[in-house]
C-alpha cells in the first residue's frame, strides 16, 4: 500500500512538472521528471508471480516424518489336518516336522508348505499304514521349464527321504502350486507308492497343461 501511494504521488507531481518544463522547452529537467514518472509507474505494478510463488513455497507446511517401521508380511503357517486321534495326530505332526526340515535344509529355491494331511491306507494288509497328502508351493520366479524341473527334483528328493524316515507312510500324493503362473491352484500332482524295498516310486504325474506343456 505504501509503494502504491508513493508511485501515485511521483506520477502526479513529476508528470505535471514534466509538462510545464516541456512547454518552456527545458528538455533537460523535463527528462529528469519523466524518469521519476517511470519510477512511480513501476511502484504501481503488482507483485510478480515469481515473488508470490516463492512466498507460497516458503510458507507451505513441511511434510511430517514418522518413525513407524514398515510392516513385514509373513507367509502363512502350514496347516495339518487332525483327526482327534492321539496316535494319528502324532503321526501327522511328526510328518509336518520332517517335511519342514527337508524343505528348510535341502530345498535351494523358495518353497513353502501349504498343507499336510494323513489318511489311513485301507488298501494294504498292514494296519497303521498311511497315505500322505502334501501340498507345497514353489515360490521362486522361474520360467515354466525351470519350475517344472525343480518341482520334479524336489518331489523325488522329498519322497526318497520320507521313504527312509517315515516307515508308516506307504503312499504319497504331492501337490504343487506355482503362484507365478496361477494363484491358489495346483498346477502339478505326483502320486508315489512305496514298494517292498522301502523306496517310493512314481505311479503318476499330472500337470496343468495351460502352464506346463
Amino acid at each position: 500500500m505504501f509503494e502504491f501511494i508513493i508511485g501515485l504521488a511521483c506520477i502526479a507531481f513529476f508528470g505535471c512538472g514534466a509538462i510545464v518544463l516541456l512547454r518552456k522547452k527545458n528538455y533537460l529537467y523535463s527528462g529528469s521528471c519523466l524518469i521519476f514518472v517511470f519510477i512511480g509507474i513501476i511502484l504501481l505494478l503488482p507483485e510478480s508471480n515469481t515473488e508470490k510463488n516463492e512466498a507460497e513455497i516458503t510458507n507451505s507446511p513441511k511434510p511430517v516424518v514418522t518413525n513407524t517401521p514398515p510392516v513385514k508380511t509373513q507367509a502363512a503357517a502350514p496347516t495339518v489336518t487332525l483327526k482327534n486321534d492321539s496316535k494319528f495326530d502324532l503321526e501327522a505332526k511328526q510328518l509336518l516336522n520332517t517335511v519342514q526340515n527337508i524343505v528348510d535344509t535341502d530345498f535351494t529355491f523358495k518353497t513353502s508348505i501349504k498343507q499336510i494331511e494323513l489318511n489311513e491306507h485301507i488298501g494294504t494288509d498292514e494296519s497303521g499304514d498311511f497315505i500322505a497328502l502334501i501340498s507345497l508351493s514353489y515360490d521362486q520366479l522361474h520360467s515354466e521349464e525351470t519350475t517344472k524341473k525343480w518341482i520334479e527334483e524336489y518331489t523325488s528328493h522329498l519322497a526318497a527321504l520320507l521313504g527312509e524316515q517315515e516307515k508308516n507312510i506307504t503312499s504319497l500324493v504331492i501337490f504343487w502350486e506355482t503362484p507365478r503362473f496361477k494363484e491358489n491352484w495346483n498346477t502339478a500332482k505326483y502320486t508315489l507308492v512305496k514298494k517292498d524295498d522301502g523306496i517310493f516310486y512314481f505311479e503318476s504325474k499330472t500337470f496343468d497343461k495351460s502352464v506346463f506343456n
